[in-house]
């Protein structure tokens, strides 16, 4: 009986340790947060269009945990460039570990797409059925997965692809070597045709880096060599060409990721200034944000950007309750602690009395 006596009291007092023990830890975890300040750009007085939401950097950053285990190596986000968005994912290139990585929101998952095939992967894109194409300097082709499972490759000469985009049986590649856009049926996988080097000095291709589509499938086309953007219709008319080399508004230093929304605006990211600007459809800019710094909302070395209405609610609890998010805009950070840095673009809400 004794025995019997003493061991439960050992097991009451290693509860009760157990507990306090708890109960030092926990209000750490559970404590309430220090509110910052939203971060709005452009900021006060202006009218704001977008706000600066959370980031993205490794699986802790989307799974709630209270004793959070140290991430693996294929839960972290390296050193990202290209992003794309579909359904519930988040698919990155993670250039320097060779790999796709998709973040699965619903699931709250990191995965690897197949890294055998893949040397550099820069960018990602998809088709209506869900195809993805992978541009991989590394290897001077663009590869197509079906889910994990290579598929096709497209290829020409010392191609040196950087973007690609599918518009209906085609596929437009941007080729860094050659200046040019060159275009594959998507069914042979042979080259029909090569735009952007016939046009006239300063509006031709000059070390292209990224491209985005338009519903009415123009391209447009950021370019290193002459630091301007290009936009052509789908046979390679030159419509439109905009900036310059410079770091005032409107200019560009390292001109990158580019993405156009469903109205028509244009988004710019410009690695050298460390800044998104957002132009209308005309090339006439409207507003930039992000700029360099260690601060939240702030980038450091910008690469890609995608623009999206997928996944609204899960962001907008992040944002603050006088902002309207209307689409979210997705930027790769090469460097600094956030990785993929997430904003909302939208409106603030009418407050009532007002």
């Amino acid at each position: 009986m004794q025995i019997h006596s003493s061991t439960n009291s050992t097991l009451r007092y290693r509860h009760i340790l157990f507990f306090l023990c708890l109960l030092i830890y926990l209000p750490g975890c559970f404590a309430p947060k220090q509110v910052k300040a939203p971060v709005f750009f452009p900021p006060a007085p202006d009218a704001s269009h977008v706000q600066y939401l959370t980031s993205i950097s490794s699986i802790n950053d989307i799974k709630s945990s209270i004793f959070a285990d140290t991430p693996g190596v294929n839960e972290v986000i390296a050193k990202p460039y290209g992003i794309a968005v579909r359904g519930s994912k988040i698919f990155i290139s993670d250039v320097p570990l060779g790999r796709i990585t998709t973040i699965d929101l619903n699931e709250k998952t990191f995965h690897q797409l197949d890294t055998e095939v893949l040397k550099s992967p820069i960018n990602i894109s998809f088709d209506d059925e869900g195809n993805a194409f992978v541009a991989d300097t590394g290897s001077k082709k663009v590869i197509r997965f079906n889910d994990d499972n290579p598929t096709g490759t497209f290829s020409i000469g010392d191609m040196k692809p950087t973007d690609a985009a599918i518009r209906g049986k085609e596929l437009y590649v941007v080729d860094y070597n050659s200046s040019e856009i060159k275009i594959f049926d998507l069914q042979t996988g042979e080259q029909t045709r090569a735009v952007g080097r016939d046009s006239k000095e300063g509006e031709t291709l000059s070390l292209p880096t990224n491209m985005a589509l338009d519903k009415e499938g123009n391209i447009y086309v950021t370019n290193l060599g002459t630091c301007r953007i290009i936009k052509m219709d789908p046979n390679g008319k030159v419509l439109k060409a905009f900036g310059a080399l410079g770091d005032r508004p409107g200019q560009f230093s390292r001109p990158k990721g580019i993405a156009v929304d469903d109205a028509g605006l244009i988004y710019v990211v410009d690695a050298g200034n460390q800044v998104v600007q957002i132009f209308d459809p005309d090339g006439q800019l409207l507003m930039f944000f992000g700029e360099r710094g260690s601060k939240e909302g702030t980038l450091s070395i910008p690469a890609d950007i995608a623009i999206t209405r997928e996944n609204l609610e899960y962001f907008r609890t992040f944002a603050d309750p006088s902002f309207e998010v209307e689409q979210l805009i997705l930027v790769t950070n090469q460097s600094g602690p956030r990785k993929i840095s997430i904003y909302g673009f939208g409106h603030r809400k009418e407050i009532a009395g007002n």
